[in-house]
This record gives C-alpha cells, structure tokens and sequence, in this order.
C-alpha cells in the first residue's frame, strides 16, 4: 500500500481529541512520560504529528496535562459522589477509601498517570497538576469532617495524613505488596483511630 493510499479519516474535532487522549494515555500508561514520543502518539493515533500539534499546541506537556485532567475528572467525580451518602462520618471515611482504591481497580494506568509520572517528569506544570489533584481529593476527605467541632490545624494534620496514607497504602496494593481488601480495611482503620485520637470524628 503507498501512503498515497493511505486516507486520512475525517472526525468531528470532538472526536479526534478524545481519540488522541485515548492514544496518548496507552502510550504513556505503557512507557512513562519520558520515554514517550509524539511521533508515537501520532502513529497510535493514525494521525499526523502536525495535526497532533494542532489540538496541543503545547506538545507533549500539555498532552499529558489533558490525560491527567481526564482521569483525574473521573477520580473526583466517583470519589464525590461517595460523599452524597447520609452515614456516620466513619463510615464515609471508609467509603471514601474504598471508592477511591477501587477507581485505580478500574483504572490500573491511572495511579501511574496521576501520582507517579509527573514527579519524574521534569514539567513543573505537571507536578502542580499531580499536587491539585490530591488537594481536591483531600478536599473531599475532609467534608464528613467538617461539622465535627476539630480545630483547623487538626482538620489539616487530619487530612493531610490521610491522603499520604491513601496514596502510599494504595501503591503497596498496585505493587503487589498487598491485596486490595486488607489495604481498604487497614487503611480506614488507621484513619477513623487516629481521627478519633485528633478529635476529628
């Protein structure tokens, strides 16, 4: 076939972004934020570089930036609406661990994606990216508890422990370390004690 023969397929734009994201997702989840070219997105896209450079003008910083965004969206989005549910602020904790390790059982690259790349990455706005990303889940960590009478500082040691100890407990699961029921259950375990010791529930 010569690539005369080779037509291009006409999309909405739409369309095309989310092909691109799609693409430029498998391709980072597989060989980090590094190791991965625009070339390569293209090609997995079956698209030009130049129309690449089109919808990220940016480059791969800004590709990577829409992936995060992507996922992240979608993290926020489960980890919110676990906090709709009329429980005790305990059990929400525990739901809140629970949905927000299984949104990374759903999504298997994400984690990688969201909490491990950006740091190696060398982009400042990616690390930023990476940090907002756990304010806003921290952010919602911290509404079951916000009626509870704790002062600030203890609502900020409170929270801020908490998501180190999502983050860290979730990666010992990805990693093999552990298996997912042990980690839900400990790590909503350790959180309730240790915001009961602060007051906080």
């Amino acid at each position: 076939m010569t690539m005369q023969a080779k037509a291009r397929v006409r999309m909405d734009p739409e369309e095309r972004r989310t092909l691109l994201l799609k693409s430029a997702r498998e391709v980072f989840a597989v060989k980090g934020y590094a190791s991965s070219g625009l070339s390569e997105i293209a090609d997995t896209s079956d698209v030009s570089k130049t129309l690449l450079y089109h919808y990220y003008p940016e480059g791969r910083p800004e590709l990577y930036a829409a992936v995060m965004d992507d996922i992240a969206t979608e993290l926020i989005s489960r980890v919110r609406n676990a906090n709709q549910t009329n429980i005790a602020a305990s059990k929400k904790l525990a739901k809140l661990v629970e949905t927000f390790v299984n949104f990374f059982d759903d999504h298997r690259d994400g984690f990688r994606l969201l909490f491990r790349e950006p740091w190696g990455s060398g982009e400042e706005s990616l690390i930023i990216r990476a940090i907002a990303v756990q304010v806003q889940v921290a952010n919602e960590l911290i509404q079951p508890l916000a009626s509870s009478g704790a002062t600030s500082d203890n609502l900020l040691i409170a929270t801020s422990g908490a998501i180190g100890m999502l983050l860290h407990t979730t990666e010992l699961w990805l990693s093999g370390q552990m298996e997912k029921e042990h980690v839900i259950s400990s790590t909503s375990t350790l959180l309730e004690f240790g915001m009961s010791g602060l007051g906080v529930i």
